[in-house]
């Protein structure tokens, strides 16, 4: 009986990967118009932190999601408009840079300096998600904490952009495990990325997104319950 348990490490195993499977199916539909990808990235990071691997009771995953997605649609649609054209451009540069490294040193420079700017940028990209899924900030202030944050451990960085480069390169010799990356993705930087972003917090003297809907959800519910005992005593009176 022992093997049927949901306390059990195969099924929460089982389990983990399921919601892993469902979330990154839904990143990977959602994603497809690219001016959302910022907005499905957001709710992607909020889904696996609250409601995959912390296991937050009482919402689904589907919920969850849907409701980061369209919590992050304002900063996100602008976001993923300035990432998408940032990309063609650096696209457009380091391909060039490939075609002409070879005529001389110019071109060599040309080359390594759009690798610089590219890994400067995808330094920032990563942070996004978290940030605009953790914080209510402009599209100036996200863009700006997300590149303050990696800055803080710029090796702790630089590994996770090379952990997804990896993750590219995989996906590229075997397609189909797509459908799981983009969730094992987050699970492999959010130690990190949470670290960086409670110590801001801590430091900067904020409340936490999360405990503020805590605390909220509980002053509403202490509310509910002295309507209730006023009702019960005027008609117990």
């Amino acid at each position: 009986m022992n093997g049927f348990k949901y306390d059990n490490v195969l099924i929460k195993l089982l389990t983990t990967m399921a919601n892993m499977l469902i979330v990154s199916f839904y990143w990977l539909i959602t994603s497809i118009p690219l001016v959302t990808i910022m907005c499905s990235s957001a709710a992607l990071y909020k889904t696996c932190i609250k409601a995959i691997f912390i296991e937050e009771k009482g919402e689904g995953i589907t919920s969850v999601y849907f409701k980061e997605f369209k919590d992050s649609l304002k900063p996100g649609i602008v976001l993923s408009l300035i990432v998408v054209v940032a990309a063609f451009f650096i696209y457009t540069g380091i391909d060039t840079g490939l075609q002409i490294y070879k005529l001389g040193e110019l071109g060599l420079a040309y080359l390594v300096l759009g690798i610089v700017i590219t890994v400067a940028c995808l330094a920032g990209v990563i942070y996004l998600p978290a940030v605009i899924s953790r914080f209510e900030v402009d599209v100036k202030n996200a863009i700006r904490l997300s590149f303050y944050l990696s800055s803080i451990n710029l090796l702790e960085t630089l590994w996770f952009i090379l952990l997804l480069a990896g993750m590219v390169w995989t996906i590229d010799l075997f397609p189909l495990i797509i459908v799981i990356m983009p969730a094992l993705y987050i699970d492999m930087i959010r130690v990190g990325v949470e670290r960086k972003i409670n110590k801001y917090i801590v430091d900067n003297h904020l409340v936490d997104d999360t405990k503020k809907k805590k605390k909220k959800n509980k002053e509403e519910d202490i509310d509910s319950i002295d309507i209730e005992k006023n009702i019960s005593k005027k008609k117990n009176g």
